[in-house]
């Protein structure tokens, strides 16, 4: 019996908020925050002080590898793996043993990071209230106060070709079973007045929505393949706003290579442009690679653009060689 009561009281724990971790540290130009998750599913966070650049948000399965990962900014429900600002944000962390924070582009300052991992994973919501005013949601008038139903609606008057009053209707599609309370054939209907919904009553309660890609065209994202020449290799991919969603890259040299995005609708300057991140590519001679996939996509608002370079610093300008990286992703 007591075996069973522990059990019991293990599963339990799970559900209580007792395992979660609460952390906070400093962020710098020269030191980064690190979280060990300890099996943790969400880390949210809370970002503040004064800095000048950004801050990129990674994971990592061992603690020394480390890719982008995305987060859902709380006030505006937009996803991105980078701030510059302050901000609170949301991690999906499953499948990920660490987390970390660290400087992108910071030149001065500090950012305080302070966050909590728990083992739940949290549902996204779409819970921004509707403005007010004369909105319309589909067809409905978003309005305050009562409206009644446009006179004639209970008379003679036409409804529809073919039907000369609503009672003619209750012929073709009412029964005696009852339409709502107190209602048993539309004319009844037909004679009450009613009150559309109050804008305040529409943003009562929040939508829950499940992402999904925001692609177009008929076939879904547009696929893109690139095996490195001996250069940087600077390419635009997009020469307007999108999104980008999987990244396959794989390394056949013995040297580590960087895969650099950059915002941008042309070709980079290479070690001038900043890159808005960075993926190191495993070395490898026989095939090493990474595989990411973002499932709302990572937006790039000017444009997608890309490099790959010999060194990670957003500066370097160091070629690689011809068939160093064969580079597969899709976008929209």
């Amino acid at each position: 019996m007591q075996n069973w009561t522990n059990l019991l009281a293990s599963i339990l724990s799970l559900n209580t908020r007792e395992n979660d971790i609460v952390a906070s540290s400093t962020v710098t130009s020269s030191t980064p925050f690190t979280l060990n998750l300890d099996g943790k599913g969400t880390y949210s966070f809370n970002a503040s002080g004064t800095w000048v650049g950004s801050v990129i948000v990674e994971g990592s399965l061992d603690g020394t590898t480390w890719v982008p990962t995305t987060f859902v900014a709380l006030t505006s429900g937009n996803a991105a793996s980078t701030f510059s600002a302050p901000t609170s944000g949301q991690v999906n962390t499953v499948g990920l043993d660490y987390i970390r924070f660290r400087s992108n582009t910071i030149s001065s300052g500090s950012v305080t990071i302070t966050g909590l991992a728990s083992r739940l994973v949290a549902n996204v919501m779409l819970d921004n209230a509707l403005p007010t005013g004369s909105n319309n949601i589909g067809s409905i008038n978003n309005v305050t106060g009562t409206v009644s139903l446009p006179t004639g609606a209970a008379t003679a008057t036409k409804q529809d070709t073919g039907n000369t009053s609503l009672a003619s209707i209750d012929g073709k599609v009412a029964t005696s079973a009852k339409q709502d309370t107190g209602n048993t054939t539309l004319s009844t209907i037909a004679t009450n007045t009613g009150a559309l919904l109050t804008d305040t009553q529409l943003r009562a309660t929040p939508v829950p929505f499940s992402p999904r890609p925001n692609t177009t065209g008929a076939n879904g994202t547009t696929p893109y393949k690139l095996i490195s020449l001996a250069s940087t290799n600077a390419n635009s991919i997009k020469v307007s706003g999108g999104n980008l969603y999987s990244v396959l890259a794989i390394g056949l040299t013995s040297t580590v290579r960087y895969l650099k995005f950059y915002n941008k609708a042309s070709a980079p300057t290479v070690g001038t442009d900043v890159p808005v991140f960075t993926i190191p590519v495993p070395a490898n001679t026989q095939g090493a690679g990474v595989a990411l996939g973002f499932t709302i996509g990572v937006n790039f608002s000017a444009g997608i653009a890309l490099a790959i370079t010999s060194g990670s610093a957003d500066s370097d300008t160091g070629a690689v060689g011809a068939g160093d990286v064969i580079l597969n992703l899709t976008y929209a």
